[in-house]
């Protein structure tokens, strides 16, 4: 019997051994991709972060983008409550991540400051400051601008997309919590819904002064 416990033990631990070295060898063989990428992520960020702040300080950079949605506009988009956003993009110097594979912003800490004025006059608020991934333009898959994605309270999918020039942004929003009128943060945590609707999901911005972002949007 010590002897079959023996043999399997031995089987067991060289089935470990190699399912070990084999991993290891595998993630060896991906980390001159991984670095590459990893490099030309930071390039990428690095000029993204020039085309949003040319004249900033090193130490805080921000910058903003704003739209006011006429009476047409509206009038031609009835279910559409937003009639005012702006959006401030700020970020900070962000320590290196040791993981070549993570998809976390390697260089800075990007967050963004989102207001937003409803048809019913209220104002809306929504920060972000954490789980910010910037992602690289790829326009040989037809995507050409610069993206955060960004977690806003308990939203996933939230998303910046800035036109290669800086000077134009998307807005998209994973739910229409920012429209919504009725909405309750806690109602949503404990598995309400609110309402949505496809009007208040994308918004097109444009460069504003970062004053411009730092005051209530117009009602």
């Amino acid at each position: 019997m010590q002897g079959r416990l023996n043999v399997f033990s031995l089987f067991a631990f060289g089935t470990v051994f190699l399912i070990t070295i084999g991993t290891l060898s595998r993630a060896q063989d991906a980390n001159p991709i991984d670095e590459s990428w990893k490099r030309q992520l930071l390039a990428d960020e690095q000029k993204f972060g020039e085309i949003l702040f040319p004249d900033a300080q090193p130490s805080h950079n921000a910058a903003c983008f704003v739209r006011h949605y006429d009476a047409a506009h509206l009038k031609a988009h009835p279910y559409q409550k937003v009639t005012s956003i702006s959006i401030l993009v700020t970020s900070e110097p962000w320590q290196a991540s040791d993981d070549p594979t993570t998809r976390v912003s390697t260089k800075w800490k990007w967050t963004y400051a989102v207001q937003a004025r409803q048809r019913d006059g209220k104002l809306r608020h929504n920060v972000s400051d954490a789980n910010c991934r910037f992602d690289h333009p790829d326009p040989q898959n037809g995507h050409a601008d610069y993206t955060l994605e960004c977690n806003i309270e308990c939203d996933a999918g939230d998303t910046l997309r800035v036109r290669p020039d800086g000077k134009s942004a998307l807005f998209g929003l994973a739910h229409g919590d920012l429209a919504n009128p009725n909405y309750d943060p806690q109602e949503d945590g404990q598995g309400g819904k609110p309402s949505e609707h496809a009007d208040d999901h994308l918004f097109r911005l444009a460069r504003a002064p970062v004053e411009e972002c730092e005051k209530a949007p117009a009602k």
